[in-house]
């Protein structure tokens, strides 16, 4: 969002940032470390690391000017083919919000701000632009909330 210079205020930069920081809403596109995925990094099990992997983020995202980080995905993965996966930690919600969480503690800490996204029901590949996905509440509550209360 453009700033406002007689009023003292900066242009709100957005980058999206789930593996690592990539292009932000400006257009430019700065030199960053490449992460591994959501997925991999889930797969240690490690809270500790976690947090690590999101204060490595929130420090480039600072240093490039960037108020906001479009990550960390925490929707479910459970296809195989999702095209987003990447973005994921997996399908097991308790480790999920686990490291989504200490993930997203990790940017804060450097004063941005962390914006979770695909919250539930973004598995879908097929007819993407489409398709609608109906889910029902005791779904929602079992899997989806699980991982949103970490």
């Amino acid at each position: 969002l453009p700033g406002i210079p007689s009023l003292c205020i900066q242009t709100y930069r957005i980058t999206n940032g789930p593996p690592g920081i990539g292009a932000d809403d400006c257009g430019t596109q700065s030199k960053a470390t490449s992460l591994p995925s959501n997925l991999t990094l889930a797969a240690s099990w490690d809270p500790t690391l976690a947090l690590a992997y999101g204060n490595i983020i929130g420090q480039e995202a600072s240093s490039l000017d960037n108020q906001v980080i479009e990550g960390p995905g925490m929707d479910m993965l459970r296809m195989p083919q999702g095209g987003r996966n990447f973005e994921y930690t997996g399908e097991d919600p308790f480790l999920g919000g686990t490291m989504v969480a200490q993930v997203v503690l990790g940017n804060q800490s450097n004063g941005t701000i962390a914006m979770c996204k695909h919250f539930q029901g973004n598995e879908e590949e097929f007819d993407r632009t489409s398709a609608s996905d109906v889910l029902g509440e005791q779904q929602t509550n079992d899997t989806y909330y699980l991982t949103a209360r970490m």
